[in-house]
């Protein structure tokens, strides 16, 4: 079969990179040809043929002119529709998975797809089809969908829920308004590949009508390659973990506020993000010798980071969807520890692999951080157990294959 992935980066930028790269090799072990199309980067990770091309965007913008150009290229860029055109003329795959391609790539991917009848497939990752700015969030960080009803997403414009924002708010209101009105996804794509059940069923709330296009498929890891890294509960260190981006939604902040108060549990951080150097500042000032800074931390260094750790935290405050971060920490026998929202829910089961906290709530957080240390150890090592064998039951790259490849056969077959 001959796939072509389409996203907006072709490097390790994010969560959803990370599934679209390992889409990609999945494939191609299972004898497949993959090429992809995205903008050109000097971070590039060339794992399969492809096309990447350079595309102007909106912060290398210097003046009027080319700021126009780039709001024009955020809603629908020429160029990437050009280039597109001609790629597929050479080079017709039998279906197109795309995964985030809008306000880079913009809405002409769709367009050009649809121009020659390629059938296309979307990884859900966020909330775009919903809300301008895909976190479900406004300014003040509260949980907002009061533009999932409405045509012109008028609340993103007078909330400025773009980096409080009211330029930029505008044009990605705008942008969503001329995809519904013109490339409708829920229209001209025929399948959706839901990451979890909560984004499935907050989509169908609003768009009931693609019901029928959707398809609930978490998204995976090799779980063999994570058992490498592995150890048994008794062999860990003594120290909780938080892995990911520095940012207040992610609830780092009352993750470090919890442990201020808990100077006798040890804390590690590892990633960077805009909140960084304020929870550094915080921490100072604090004299919270409990809490430390990894700051960016990958590769096999990464693995052996989450292995040793007792658990892994994951307090987010947004809708979450699927965390890649979780099914790590799983894979590698590390049970976690996170908040009841998103699709978060649908990973830990309460008391078995981790266990589940309020969102927004240092007092649910404390109460949880004890029944987590009043482990037995016996208690202790049947979780890590349990948590490899969820993941290999449920979050396996195998699995995450088979229906992969049977949902591309329906579309292609048009079924």
């Amino acid at each position: 079969m001959k796939i072509l992935q389409i996203n907006n980066y072709n490097y390790l930028k994010g969560g959803s990179e990370k599934v679209y790269q390992e889409s990609i090799k999945l494939l191609i072990k299972n004898g497949h040809q993959v090429n992809y199309f995205s903008i050109s980067s000097p971070y590039d990770d060339i794992i399969c043929e492809g096309k990447s091309i350079e595309v102007n965007l909106w912060k290398d913008a210097k003046n009027i002119i080319e700021k126009i150009k780039a709001v024009r290229n955020f809603i629908y860029n020429r160029k990437v529709a050009y280039e597109l055109d001609q790629y597929l003329r050479l080079n017709r795959p039998d279906v197109a998975h795309l995964h985030i391609f809008y306000g880079t790539l913009s809405n002409s991917v769709v367009d050009i797809l649809k121009k020659h009848r390629i059938p296309m497939v979307q990884t859900v990752h966020e909330f775009r089809l919903l809300c301008p700015c895909y976190t479900c969030l406004t300014p003040s960080l509260n949980i907002c969908e009061h533009c999932a009803s409405t045509i012109f997403k008028l609340p993103c414009i007078y909330k400025k829920c773009i980096k409080s924002n009211l330029p930029m708010s505008l044009i990605a209101a705008l942008e969503c308004f001329v995809r519904d009105r013109f490339f409708n996804y829920q229209k001209e794509i025929a399948a959706f590949i839901m990451v979890s059940q909560f984004i499935m069923n907050k989509h169908l709330q609003y768009y009931p009508k693609i019901s029928s296009k959707c398809i609930q498929i978490y998204n995976s890891v090799d779980v063999a390659i994570y058992k490498r890294y592995s150890i048994p509960g008794r062999d860990k260190e003594n120290y909780y973990l938080y892995l990911g981006r520095l940012s207040y939604e992610k609830g780092v902040r009352t993750l470090i506020d919890v442990f201020i108060k808990n100077p006798n549990l040890k804390l590690k951080i590892a990633g960077t993000g805009p909140a960084d150097d304020e929870l550094k500042k915080l921490i100072l000032q604090s004299n919270a010798s409990n809490i430390e800074f990894l700051g960016f931390v990958s590769g096999e260094l990464l693995y052996r980071t989450i292995a040793f750790a007792r658990y892994t935290m994951v307090p987010s405050e947004w809708y979450e969807n699927n965390p890649l971060s979780v099914i790590e920490s799983l894979a590698l026998g590390t049970p976690v520890i996170g908040s009841r929202i998103g699709g978060i829910p649908e990973l830990i089961e309460h008391g078995c692999n981790g266990f589940l906290h309020e969102a927004r709530s240092e007092d649910s957080l404390c109460k949880v951080l004890r029944q987590a240390e009043q482990l037995t150890l016996k208690e202790y090592e049947v979780m890590c157990e349990y948590s490899q064998q969820i993941a290999f039951e449920k979050f396996d790259n195998e699995i995450y294959y088979e229906k992969l490849i049977t949902l591309y056969k329906r579309i292609i077959n048009n079924e």
